[in-house]
């Protein structure tokens, strides 16, 4: 077993255009998505370095067939 851990760093852009490809942020309406995503860039341009950190892990299971 491995695991894999790494942070992506992003603009308020960049991550509210990841956002708008998860499924249950296309799945709102339109005016109730662009109103989340909205408040969600002004929170991110609104931190001191105006980015965003998300961490990621991957775990890579490896077992040998008998």
């Amino acid at each position: 077993m491995r695991r894999y851990l790494w942070d992506v760093i992003s603009t308020a852009d960049e991550y509210v255009a990841v956002l708008n490809t998860y499924s249950g942020h296309r799945a709102l309406d339109d005016a109730t998505r662009e109103r989340l995503l909205s408040r969600i860039h002004q929170r991110i341009e609104g931190r001191p370095n105006s980015h965003v950190r998300k961490t990621y892990l991957a775990v890579l299971n490896v077992a040998e067939r008998l």
